[in-house]
């Protein structure tokens, strides 16, 4: 009878077999993991046209200078408001942004991505931006396009609408409302 001396290692062979195999299992899994199902897809969608609705209702009220940005250092989507700095000796009319204390910002997740943001047709970006109102003159007009595997779509908000318009590459787009001048056209007093 022949014994065989065990010395607790692992062949060459037997290594080689298990890094191909680990190989073949990364390369199944890796791209899963950095893909975004339709489902976190639209619930970021959601997401950005809620955020957008919220921008454009605290902007209408007037009270406070509004704005919606994508902070470049912790990557957060989220609302901030002008607040004026009290302090002694401090200049009053010094002010600075400070985070939104009604909305909480968020992040995109995992294969989502801001691919540009359009401020009054100007690209200002998809990974560091910034929309403000303007104090006293209304709000300008935003397009974000949100892009994942193989899913796009573009939120525009009008200057004079609360609700933000969504266009998804693979449905129709709705119609876009457009404001009317109702004396103008001889149509103000109308029964409705």
């Amino acid at each position: 009878m022949t014994r065989r001396a065990s010395h607790g290692g692992f062949t060459l062979i037997e290594v080689i077999i298990a890094a191909m195999v680990l190989a073949v299992l990364a390369a199944i899994v890796l791209p899963r993991l950095n893909r975004s199902s339709p489902q976190v897809y639209e619930s970021t969608v959601e997401r950005i046209v809620a955020l957008m609705s919220t921008f454009a209702t605290r902007e209408a009220t007037g009270i406070q200078q509004v704005a919606m940005l994508q902070d470049p250092e912790t990557g957060e989507i989220g609302l901030s408001i002008m607040q004026r700095i009290l302090g002694e000796g401090s200049d009053s009319r010094a002010s600075e942004w400070i985070p939104d204390p009604l909305t909480q910002p968020f992040r995109l997740p995992r294969g989502v991505e801001i691919a540009d943001v359009i401020v009054d047709s100007d690209s200002i970006g998809g990974t560091d931006w910034m929309v403000a109102s303007i104090p006293g003159g209304g709000r300008p007009r935003v397009e974000i396009r949100v892009v994942a595997d193989g899913m796009d779509t573009v939120i525009i908000l009008e200057p004079s609408s609360i609700a933000p318009v969504r266009i998804d590459s693979e449905r129709p787009a709705p119609p876009i409302r457009e404001a009317i001048d109702l004396e103008g056209s001889g149509r103000a007093r109308e029964f409705w």
